[in-house]
């Protein structure tokens, strides 16, 4: 599991310019510029992509501020956002989500924007809703010169998405109850009888715990 930044696919050239659509089809030549600037850190990585949106949904038409919508906490990701303002200027706009819907909520409000966007950079947590707006056509294709020698594996070959932050899937364990020799080290211990109303999992709707999920069908099969 980990977490990507996508850039989002600006309005067709024929859809009129209103204060609601986020990205101009040509960021401006300082956002460019900014493309190649040393940045602290992985966790900027998907600031450091932004479109850098032109027309803001406040009306405001300016290359200083980027529209982010986010699945990360607020509490974590507002910190990177400072950073990355006072490093360079441009004002961050952030859209979070709620804990009950995290990227769900977000990709499908892209998903009803697609014919005004608003959106400039989407840092999601997980990689299913990436694929469901790839597939759609709402990500917008933008390499970067800093990343050429970003790993391959942590990138889309299309320079739609690039992953930078890695997600453990752990079992956490009541070590007062449970003693060492019982304790499960895999999800498939958790088939055991012994273990029949005795845990839980995150809601597998949602979020990572959808992808997992996903993933799950994908490599085992639905039966197994």
């Amino acid at each position: 599991m980990f977490e990507v930044g996508s850039i989002l696919r600006p309005p067709d050239r024929n859809t009129p310019r209103t204060p609601e659509s986020m990205t101009t089809p040509d960021a401006p030549s300082r956002c460019r510029r900014l493309f190649c600037a040393p940045l602290a850190g992985l966790l900027s990585l998907t600031i450091f992509i932004a479109g850098c949106g032109g027309d803001s949904p406040l009306g405001v038409s300016t290359p200083e501020e980027v529209i982010v919508y986010t699945a990360l906490d607020e509490e974590f990701s507002k910190p990177i956002f400072a950073a990355f303002t006072r490093q360079t200027g441009i004002e961050v706009r952030a859209k979070f989500d709620t804990e009950a819907t995290k990227t769900v909520g977000l990709a499908n409000a892209i998903i009803a924007e697609r014919d005004r966007p608003r959106c400039d950079v989407f840092w999601n947590n997980e990689m299913l809703h990436t694929m469901r707006l790839k597939e759609q056509g709402l990500l917008r294709v933008q390499p970067v010169s800093a990343m050429q020698d970003y790993p391959a594996e942590f990138r889309s070959p299309d320079h739609d998405w690039y992953g930078f932050a890695a997600r453990a899937r752990v079992l956490i364990v009541n070590t007062d109850i449970v003693k060492e020799a019982r304790r499960p080290v895999s999800i498939f211990d958790m088939t055991d009888p012994q273990w029949y109303d005795k845990c839980g999992i995150a809601k597998p709707l949602f979020g990572t715990t959808a992808t997992h999920a996903a993933c799950l069908f994908h490599v085992l099969g639905e039966e197994e």
